[in-house]
């Protein structure tokens, strides 16, 4: 998973490509556990606390926007806010 997720948390991504990125684990997922039903599988994730990328990635993003907003650093500082 951190391979996956590794810098997106710094991009500006589409429910489409939100959608791929999840899709990558649920299909995982389903190998492992042998299903083919996608609640279930999203559950068992769950389950074994890997929730979806897309929700992952919210946090990630909404963490590195305080980081940012609070550096010393002047430039990064006019970017982000």
């Amino acid at each position: 998973m951190p391979v996956l997720l590794y810098g997106l948390e710094a991009c500006d991504l589409t429910r489409a490509q939100l959608s791929s990125v999840d899709f990558v684990i649920v299909r995982a997922g389903m190998k492992i556990f042998r299903s083919s039903n996608r609640d279930l599988v999203i559950d068992d994730l769950n389950y074994f606390g890997l929730p979806l990328p897309s929700l992952s990635l919210a946090n990630r993003a909404a963490r590195l926007k305080r980081k940012l907003v609070n550096t010393d650093n002047s430039y990064v500082y006019r970017i982000v806010s």
